[in-house]
């Protein structure tokens, strides 16, 4: 049966348009493990900020922010340590907003939606051997449901329950190289948020992507130097393909 995920010729990052030809050497190492962000990457960015600003609500708080500067200021970061941040008045609270976040999102599944092309695309990896990592600053019990809803073929989830140091330090992109079984020079990195390439370059995987769908958009990821700026999730099927 012939297979339906669409590719699409995908765009090198202006900062590295000179390296653009050296990502398609098939003389590089083959990637055997796409390691990838949750929110913003395989989910629906824009449900998780409501599920954010719902449970808000319901602690009878206001952070008074536009959607725009609120995904800055929690995506990336612990859900008790952005409360802090947004709310140091409330800061005894924020375990009690993590906990009441957790019940949201659970009982409720249209907060977790899966972006298009990724299930076609993770399929596509599977039949090819490639193995599959979530690396993620959630907590593991909204990690597991997440996963649970979207049934996508996840090897490995490493969340900010399993590690000391949350992105962009490496210590996840190696856990999870590790419990994987590959080197982080046989991997590729894809995320949508700064944080999640500079994981992948301080881990030392092979190829960096950033993916327009969530948190920032080109101009920004171009700042953390990727090797590819994306559009869709199935854009990472043309760049393997060609490595």
């Amino acid at each position: 049966m012939q297979e339906t995920v669409e590719l699409e010729t995908p765009v090198e990052a202006p900062a590295k348009k000179a390296q653009f030809a050296k990502v398609y050497d098939r003389t590089n190492i083959p990637i055997k493990a796409v390691l990838c962000d949750i929110d913003g990457t395989l989910i629906d960015l824009h449900m998780r900020l409501q599920a954010i600003k719902d449970t808000f609500k319901k602690m009878g708080l206001n952070p008074q922010l536009p959607d725009e500067e609120l995904k800055k200021r929690t995506f990336g970061l612990k859900s008790v340590v952005y409360f802090r941040n947004i709310f140091p008045q409330r800061a005894a609270d924020a375990e009690k907003f993590r906990d009441l976040m957790h019940q949201i999102i659970i009982a409720d599944p249209r907060y977790t939606v899966l972006l298009p092309t990724v299930k076609e695309t993770m399929d596509w990896f599977k039949k090819r051997g490639i193995k599959i990592g979530v690396i993620t600053t959630g907590d593991r019990k909204i990690v597991n449901h997440i996963l649970k809803v979207i049934r996508l073929p996840v090897d490995v989830a490493i969340t900010a329950d399993d590690v000391r140091n949350v992105k962009p330090h490496q210590e996840g992109v190696l856990l999870s190289c590790s419990k994987l079984g590959v080197r982080p020079q046989e991997c590729i990195m894809i995320g949508d948020d700064i944080v999640d390439i500079e994981a992948g370059k301080n881990g030392g995987v092979q190829k960096t992507v950033g993916i327009t769908t969530g948190k920032y958009k080109r101009d920004v990821l171009s700042t953390a130097n990727p090797d590819f700026i994306i559009d869709k999730f199935s854009e990472l099927v043309k760049i393997i393909e060609k490595m």
